[in-house]
C-alpha cells in the first residue's frame, strides 16, 4: 500500500508497509522509498523498471539502491530471494505512520530488516514535511557504528548550479537546495530510468556513505531558499 502526504507546494508520496517474506514475485526493495514533487514538479523520483530480464542493464532496478533508500553496512532492509536461511531469517516487520505537526506533517517509517545485521538497530526514516523544507531523518537505535549509504534519484529536468558546495536548482520560479549529510557525489552506475517498460532515460544520482548509530543520525534536506 502506498499513502501520500499534500501540503502546501509539496507532495510526498511513500510506502505505507512492505512486510517481507521469502516468496519469489517482483516485488521491489522500495519500503523507506518516497518520490517528492513540488509545485506539481518531479524532484525525487521513481526508478521505475525497464524490464524482468535478467540480462538487462536495467534488471536491477527492483535494488533499494535504485530508489530513494538506504544500505546499512551493503545489505538492504529485506535479503536477497535465495532459500540458504530457515524461513524466519526473511520476515521483516515494516509499519508507517502520518502525523499532522503545528508547522505541516511528519511521516516515521520503521523496519526490523537491518536488525539481521545488529538486532539493536531497529531502523526509523523521519520525514518532516513545512512550508519550506523537506528533512529526511534517517535512526539507528544501536550504539555500535554502521556504515550508511543514502540514495537520492532526481530528476533529469532539473538544472543543478554548477558549485561543488552545495547541489542547488530550479522548480519552475523556486529555488531548492539539497543540504547533505555528507559528502554526495554523483553516482553514474545508477542513473538510469524508465517512465514506460522497454524504454531508459537518464537521472541525476545522489549517492553519500557515512556511519550511523544511535547518536548520530543522518539528515538531509530539501529547502525552499
Amino acid at each position: 500500500m502506498w499513502d501520500k502526504v499534500i501540503f502546501s507546494n509539496w507532495e510526498i508520496i511513500y510506502r505505507t508497509s512492505n512486510s517481507y517474506v521469502n516468496i519469489e514475485n517482483h516485488e521491489h526493495q522500495d519500503y523507506l522509498h518516497f518520490i517528492v514533487n513540488y509545485l506539481g514538479y518531479p524532484v525525487l523520483v521513481d526508478s521505475g523498471l525497464a524490464s524482468y530480464m535478467k540480462d538487462h542493464m536495467h534488471a536491477n532496478a527492483r535494488n533499494a539502491e535504485y530508489h530513494n533508500s538506504i544500505l546499512i553496512d551493503g545489505h538492504p532492509y529485506s535479503p536477497t530471494k535465495e532459500k540458504i536461511f530457515p524461513d524466519e531469517y526473511y520476515v521483516t516487520h515494516n509499519s508507517s505512520a502520518k502525523t499532522k505537526t503545528k508547522t505541516g506533517y511528519k511521516v516515521i517509517l520503521k523496519t526490523s530488516g537491518f536488525n539481521r545485521i545488529d538486532s539493536a538497530i531497529n531502523f526509523e526514516r523521519h520525514l518532516i514535511i513545512d512550508d519550506k523544507s523537506l528533512i529526511i531523518i534517517d535512526n539507528s537505535k544501536s550504539v555500535l557504528d554502521h556504515k550508511i549509504e543514502n540514495f537520492f534519484h532526481f530528476d533529469n529536468n532539473l538544472r543543478f548550479l554548477n558549485n561543488p558546495r552545495f547541489f542547488k536548482f530550479n522548480v519552475n520560479d523556486s529555488m531548492i537546495e539539497f543540504v547533505n549529510h555528507g559528502d554526495e557525489l554523483l553516482n553514474s552506475s545508477l542513473n538510469i530510468y524508465s517512465k514506460k517498460y522497454g524504454h531508459t532515460q537518464r537521472k541525476k544520482v545522489l549517492n553519500s556513505i557515512n556511519i550511523i548509530n544511535s547518536s548520530n543520525p543522518i539528515i538531509h534536506k530539501l529547502n525552499i531558499t
